[in-house]
């Protein structure tokens, strides 16, 4: 399936995703973005944390289908300091 979001204040388009993706898999291998973090893959540990529509997720535990149509933020974006 083709998710459409933005992250980071940007458009973006990923090809190819599948059902079992997690949005943590889909910003870190597909997109190179190394801001959230890959640790635990439980929830537990927030180093995965990032913004969805402004509310915070771990993205290990989310769907990387989830994102589409939505706002990402991840500590990459100079906004989420204000947050």
């Amino acid at each position: 399936m083709r998710v459409s979001f933005e992250v980071d204040g940007a458009a973006a388009h990923v090809d190819g995703v599948w059902a079992g993706e997690s949005l943590l898999y889909l910003l870190r291998e597909r997109m190179g973005l190394p801001g959230p973090g890959d640790a635990c893959h439980q929830g537990e540990c927030g180093s995965c944390t990032v913004y969805l529509d402004g509310v915070s997720a771990s993205s290990c535990l989310v769907a990387a289908g989830q994102a589409h149509g939505r706002s990402v933020r991840t500590v990459a974006d100079p906004r989420v300091v204000d947050q």
